[in-house]
């Protein structure tokens, strides 16, 4: 799995992600990770510290701590257990996956976070309604081609309000700028591999 991740994301990334894990392991949450075998799935893995740090910094200069976060195919819960450690109020996380949904519920309980703040539901996301004041949606690129264009069609149409789209390893961020969204920031390491945060 190293020399996958070496290849994917370079050296220093790399190195970044296992430092960030070790740190992880003895000082932030405490996290299992569950791996699937799903060929409609890009990477699977729990998004690196680093980048969930960046992130926690961005949500926290737009004043977000009270605004609704949408996790689009929440896995094992780590965008979850990480931001809700952090305070921010309310956290839906959406996993279609049996195995992952019943590791992120486990993974909320070792972590004691309050559960009146997080969602967890099992299902898949296009039967899932937005809530009209959702303000960023994140997403670990969880859809192949023709389900990104899908699910860009389905919160297209759901949200009207301002969005931010926070998407970590963008590869199909091709069909969300054909849509009209603007990048607003990106950082891309290699590969695909790093995020951009997109608005409607």
């Amino acid at each position: 799995m190293i020399f996958k991740t070496l290849n994917n994301w370079g050296i220093i990334s790399t190195f970044k992600i296992i430092l960030g894990e070790i740190y992880c392991y003895f000082f932030e949450t405490k996290f299992k990770f569950k791996k699937i075998n799903n060929i409609n799935t890009f990477d699977h893995l729990p998004t690196p510290l680093f980048i969930l740090k960046e992130i926690e910094e961005f949500l926290i200069n737009q004043k977000l701590y009270n605004s609704i976060i949408v996790d689009v195919g929440s896995g094992s819960g780590r965008f979850i257990c990480y931001m809700q450690k952090r305070k921010f109020q309310k956290i839906i996380g959406i996993e279609n996956d049996d195995i992952l949904f019943k590791c992120a519920i486990n993974n909320i309980k070792k972590n004691n976070l309050d559960k009146k703040k997080i969602k967890l539901i099992n299902k898949d996301v296009f039967d899932f309604k937005f809530p009209k004041k959702t303000k960023v949606i994140y997403i670990f690129n969880p859809f192949n081609k023709l389900n990104t264009i899908k699910f860009i069609s389905k919160i297209h149409k759901s949200l009207k309000n301002d969005v931010f789209i926070i998407y970590v390893t963008p590869i199909f961020l091709k069909e969300f700028r054909k849509k009209g969204y603007k990048i607003f920031y990106k950082r891309i390491i290699k590969k695909n591999r790093g995020y951009v945060i997109l608005k409607n």
